[in-house]
């Protein structure tokens, strides 16, 4: 497999507020292919070993069967088919196999095909992906009407994997998320425990995956809801790994409503005492990213919708989240009726920080490239996703650098008051910059105008009340970004 040459990327958008600051930066390497041909291979998801070198599957549908590729520190190794081909398994597009991993206990979970027939199961490398197990039955029930989907999987640091699936009846019938944790690194799991129905209105969204996290003891299922069509995504917490639930958290404000399914559902990131959830709303500007944090310990909670500054031709999906306390990520598939690109944005404050502007992944811009997947460890951002241009799997790493701070970057700090505003604002200490740009929520520039003083006066009287964004270019072509709210 081809290795990844060095290119650093120092495009670096720098949010400006009352004080001066350090801000971080990502430096890319080139992206690179890592499944050999262009045929079905769809949704890769990526893990990291106890080195942090990627390990990452993917699905092939013309064969019903899972791929995998570990890096060993140089270079992919060569794509293997991890099952026996008369196993087939359920993989498409919105959703299939999924894998988790702590040091070097990794974790594949999937549906055998037919869905209505099978089963769920894993596979266990406790090798980094060197070796993997034979298959382990998950949902130990007995079939018929019972019928299972969705499985994903976490594991904790002793190397104990809890699953999640969602359970129904007939044709999607009473659809609920159900958890099974193991004791035993695998081997064998208790039984199921509702973690959705039993703790909120309504139903679990029965074509929406789950998204299951733990760290410091905690384990938090993640799922959409559907309550007569306001489809929203709840947390439950368990602080006894998984034997019960006790918490329910609604983390989405947004009142969805749909009714037909979104196919899509949360992704969540336990970063210090914080739990982060990133996932697709319908608002009336279309289907949009939103982020929710909420405090584990003082049960304070913020949502924030992830990157406003997008026109409204444009649609979000299948959002996703990597980091830790000091660094987040969220990867998501932004698209048209024509194309579909990668999106990321990079955050040192949790949720609020992806409101800022974000920025294109994909270097290869013809056809759609979807279904991205993060994993982050110790500075480092692994990113991957599905060309379905060349029909591969690509994926790109990128370093968390420290950007140049504010003050390094013009010789005075930059002030827009008063912010918000009513009917003007003023930028002042613009040195050094050559022209201003001001766009609303949709994208639409409102204004612009050529810098020739220090300072400058901008009429809002024609616009709306809401957020705007204020860019500004310099000589050197450096772009800094001003968010402004006007507030009537």
């Amino acid at each position: 497999m081809k290795q990844a040459s060095i290119y650093l990327v120092f495009a670096i958008t720098v949010m400006l507020s009352n004080t001066c600051f350090s801000q971080y930066a990502i430096a890319w390497e080139d992206p690179i292919e890592v499944s050999e041909d262009g045929m079905d291979n769809n949704r890769p998801r990526i893990t990291l070993d106890a080195s942090g070198n990627p390990l990452v599957i993917w699905g092939k549908d013309s064969g019903k069967e899972i791929f995998f590729t570990r890096h060993d520190g140089s270079e992919f190794s060569e794509p293997e088919i991890l099952l026996a081909p008369e196993f087939d398994i359920f993989t498409a597009d919105w959703a299939g196999p999924e894998i988790s991993s702590s040091g070097d206990d990794a974790f594949i979970v999937f549906k055998r095909y037919p869905e209505n027939e099978f089963g769920a199961y894993l596979l266990k490398s406790a090798d980094g992906g060197q070796t993997w197990s034979d298959t382990i039955r998950v949902d130990n029930i007995p079939f018929g009407d019972v019928q299972t989907r969705f499985p994903n999987v976490t594991v904790n640091e002793e190397g104990n994997p809890a699953v999640t699936l969602m359970k129904f009846i007939g044709l999607y019938e009473d659809p609920e998320y159900e958890v099974l944790t193991s004791v035993d690194g695998g081997q064998t799991f208790g039984p199921m425990v509702n973690a959705s129905t039993d703790f909120a209105d309504g139903e679990a969204c029965d074509c929406c995956t789950a998204d299951i996290i733990n760290s410091n003891g905690k384990l938090v299922q993640l799922y959409r809801n559907n309550d007569t069509n306001i489809r929203e995504i709840k947390a439950t917490i368990s602080n006894d790994w998984g034997a019960t639930f006790n918490e329910v958290v609604n983390m989405d404000d947004t009142d969805s409503f749909s009714n037909i399914c979104f196919s899509s559902g949360p992704d969540g990131l336990i970063a210090g005492d914080n739990l982060i959830a990133v996932y697709r709303a319908n608002i009336p500007n279309g289907y949009r990213l939103y982020a929710t944090e909420y405090n584990l310990i003082s049960g304070d909670i913020e949502h924030v919708i992830v990157d406003p500054f997008v026109p409204s031709n444009i649609s979000q999906h299948n959002a996703k989240i990597g980091g830790d306390a000091m660094h987040q990520m969220v990867v998501w598939e932004e698209y048209t009726a024509a194309n579909a690109n990668v999106l990321y944005s990079l955050s040192s404050t949790g949720a609020s920080g992806f409101s800022a502007p974000s920025d294109t992944l994909n270097v290869q811009t013809l056809g759609r490239q979807v279904n991205p997947d993060v994993a982050y460890d110790d500075g480092t951002f692994h990113i991957v996703w599905q060309d379905k241009y060349s029909g591969r799997v690509a994926y790109r790493k990128g370093v968390v650098i420290e950007a140049v701070s504010v003050e390094n970057l013009i010789d005075t700090q930059v002030i827009a008051f008063p912010n918000p505003c009513t009917t003007e604002f003023v930028l002042k200490n613009i040195q050094g910059y050559k022209q201003v740009e001001v766009t609303n929520s949709l994208g639409q520039l409102i204004f612009q105008n050529q810098i020739t003083t220090n300072q400058i006066t901008i009429s809002m009287q024609q616009h709306s009340a809401g957020t705007y964004l204020v860019n500004l270019i310099s000589n050197e072509g450096v772009s800094s970004s001003i968010k402004l709210v006007k507030s009537k």
